[in-house]
């Protein structure tokens, strides 16, 4: 018990820093829990999908089996949410506060393992210092807890998969390296166990984390030193240990690989298939991919004008200089860490790291791609790690004043970011904010023509209808043949008395592909024109492809009564008294009722 007691005295000051670095991320994100849901990915994937339901035999299969929903296999984070559904029902501030609270786990979590790091770096050399250990550790975790880049993960609902996969990532991370650098054996044994584990759930939550074993193998080199370079030194017995101990670590990685892959090459639902390569080649993919690894290794720097949305990679030539100059960039760097591997291999470590985690993110099955804040929130570790271990070595180098000197623009750079971060999470307090927001940063890009149609639809969710129809006008002036703008500008415009527009507009959605709901609001059109045989022709097409809309039954009917052919009506009475008897019962009264 005493050595209990001591040893929490010991780490008394770095669990209070831990407490800090958590409540300054919470700070930062304290208005967050009140926000709303929003109408990006929020609706398809958590309080519009049916799947998400409180637990059940039904709900576990559904989970563990499903890629159609999202084409990414994320078992891990339906359970959560499902979980949540059970506690909370669909309550966004239950959601929301689940995500800053994992946010400001990883900050603390984060702060351990660079400890942890810097420990191991500074193993066997007489500067090890415990107090300079825990500055930079806590700076580096500060800096990357408050960064503005990691508001989109953490304000947005359907991204808190990378929240939590970046808790169990950080655990599995910590774990490791008490398995394999602890001196105690007891310790060492269940450290392994743990880190497993965490591994596994960290990519069974997102596969974000896939490229774990790699990071291990990393760690491996420098710097545990577990691996050395040198004739065979990679080949030796030892060595061919520490490489068959990864085989547990990537089992999880494989399989969620794989599920992800045979997706994203059978998509089914609402997800297009990806591009082959004769439409998007090879080169454009490497180019493309060269960019992003640049990308967020400068944009970090410049943490302002902020969207969800980045047009760059929508199209592009891959030989423009942006493109040319971020694949020279990735090789030359790649080369000179390479080249003074021996004097500094903290830095290529870390670049090796960063390539890694940037992989999943690198858009090799999809076009177009984007460069999304949330890319960073894992990836962007490694540069916090580089900038505690610069701050350290800075330490042992000069005084303790020079070294306050240089913290105390860091600090100051902390207090900054956490600012910018808490003005951008007011960006995704509701759908209108959000919209609005990327409208602005978007100018007159054509892919506003999208922004407009989601904008309309919030409209529409909160019934704001001449709102809505503004913005699905606004998108058709882009877009002329954006399908979901004019079926529902057609819808408003036919409640609005406008049958005439309507017909336009549902004629031109349906222009090339073929869909019921469309149609059927191309017969009741027409049939508010009084076009009473054309409407019917038109409902008849809806109701043979699409046998259980019972609403087109009813419409039919009605039609087919205004028509005079009470035969026919009833006859779809009889049909959708199976469907909904509420609807049969009602034309039933206008069949029967007085002429």
């Amino acid at each position: 018990m005493r050595r209990i007691l001591d040893r929490a005295r010991h780490y008394e000051l770095e669990v209070l820093v831990s407490l800090l670095l958590a409540l300054s991320a919470i700070l930062a994100l304290h208005r967050v829990p009140r926000f709303a849901f929003v109408m990006w990915d929020d609706d398809i994937e958590l309080y519009r999908n049916p799947h998400v339901l409180p637990l059940s035999l039904e709900a576990l299969r559904w989970m563990f089996t499903d890629v159609a929903q999202t084409q990414r296999y994320i078992p891990l984070s339906w359970l959560n949410w499902c979980t949540l559904d059970r506690l909370f029902g669909m309550d966004p501030y239950a959601y929301h506060l689940e995500n800053v609270l994992l946010h400001a786990a990883n900050a603390a979590l984060l702060f351990w393992l660079i400890r942890a790091l810097l420990a191991l770096a500074e193993r066997g050399e007489a500067t090890g210092n415990g107090l300079r250990r825990n500055v930079a550790a806590a700076l580096g975790a500060l800096l990357w807890a408050l960064h503005p880049l990691r508001v989109e993960a953490t304000a947005w609902v359907t991204q808190e998969r990378f929240t939590q996969s970046t808790f169990f990532f950080l655990i599995a991370l910590i774990a490791y390296l008490h398995a394999v650098g602890g001196e105690r054996p007891h310790v060492r044994r269940w450290a392994i166990v743990v880190a497993v584990v965490s591994s596994a759930a960290s990519v069974l939550s997102y596969g974000i984390s896939a490229p774990i074993p790699l990071i291990l193998v990393v760690l491996d080199v420098y710097p545990l030193r577990r691996l050395r370079a040198g004739p065979g030194g990679w080949w030796t017995r030892s060595a061919r240990g520490v490489f068959l101990e990864k085989a547990l670590f990537a089992a999880a990685p494989a399989l969620v690989g794989f599920v992800t892959l045979w997706a994203r090459l059978h998509p089914v639902g609402i997800w297009a298939p990806a591009l082959p390569l004769s439409a998007f080649g090879v080169f454009p993919r490497v180019m493309q991919a060269a960019y992003v690894v640049a990308y967020f290794v400068f944009r970090p720097l410049v943490p302002v004008h902020l969207s969800p949305v980045y047009t760059r990679l929508i199209e592009f030539d891959p030989l423009e200089p942006v493109f040319v100059l971020s694949a020279a960039f990735v090789i030359a760097l790649t080369l000179l860490l390479f080249r003074v591997r021996r004097r500094r291999p903290a830095l290529l470590a870390g670049w090796v790291c960063h390539l890694a985690l940037m992989a999943p993110t690198l858009g090799f099955t999809e076009h177009p791609h984007y460069t999304s804040d949330r890319y960073s929130y894992l990836a962007g570790i490694v540069g916090s790690v580089l900038v505690a271990g610069g701050l350290a070595t800075l330490w042992s180098m000069k005084t303790r004043a020079f070294v306050a000197a240089c913290a105390a623009p860091v600090v100051v750079l902390c207090v900054a970011l956490g600012i910018l971060s808490a003005r951008q999470a007011m960006v995704w307090r509701d759908s209108e904010s959000l919209f609005r927001h990327v409208l602005a940063e978007l100018g007159d890009h054509p892919y506003r023509a999208e922004i407009d149609f989601r904008l309309g639809l919030a409209y529409l969710d909160d019934g704001r209808r001449d709102e809505a129809f503004d913005a699905f006008r606004a998108a058709l002036s882009l877009t002329p043949n954006h399908r979901g703008a004019l079926a529902n500008a057609a819808a408003l415009s036919l409640d609005r008395g406008k049958p005439e527009d309507a017909v336009r507009d549902f004629t031109a959605a349906l222009r090339g592909q073929e869909n019921p709901f469309y149609r059927h609001g191309l017969g009741l059109a027409l049939g508010a024109m009084g076009r009473y045989a054309e409407a019917s022709r038109e409902l008849r097409r809806v109701v043979e492809e699409a046998p259980a809309l019972a609403a087109a039954h009813y419409d039919l009917g009605r039609v087919l009564l205004a028509l005079g052919d009470a035969a026919s009506a009833r006859r779809e009475c009889d049909l959708l008294a199976a469907l909904d008897p509420t609807l049969a019962r009602r034309l039933l009264e206008q069949l029967d009722a007085p002429r």
